[in-house]
């Protein structure tokens, strides 16, 4: 992507992923993000789930896509941090 691009998961109504970095980075970024992952799922997906901001589904009629803002604006910028601590939660056992 050319500088100054975001991710398209940034601009994205909902994620769907199967699991792993994309789900990570839709949760970093306040994408609404349901993982169709069967698999067991890592720690580092614990507190996203326990927090609402990762849901695990088994049936797509699931998933609720949301309008944008009025304003259009991206609900949250690129944070590094929020990845970071999201990516350290997995240690707080």
């Amino acid at each position: 992507m050319g500088r100054g691009v975001q991710s398209p998961v940034a601009y994205a109504r909902v994620v769907v992923p199967a699991g792993g970095t994309m789900s990570h980075e839709a949760v970093a970024l306040g994408t609404p993000v349901y993982t169709a992952f069967e698999g067991r799922l890592g720690a580092v997906d614990e507190v996203p789930l326990r927090e609402g901001r990762l849901r695990s589904i088994d049936d797509p009629r699931e998933i609720v896509v949301e309008r944008r803002r009025a304003n259009g604006e991206l609900r949250v910028r690129r944070d590094p941090g929020e990845l970071v601590k999201l990516l350290l939660s997995a240690t707080d056992r």
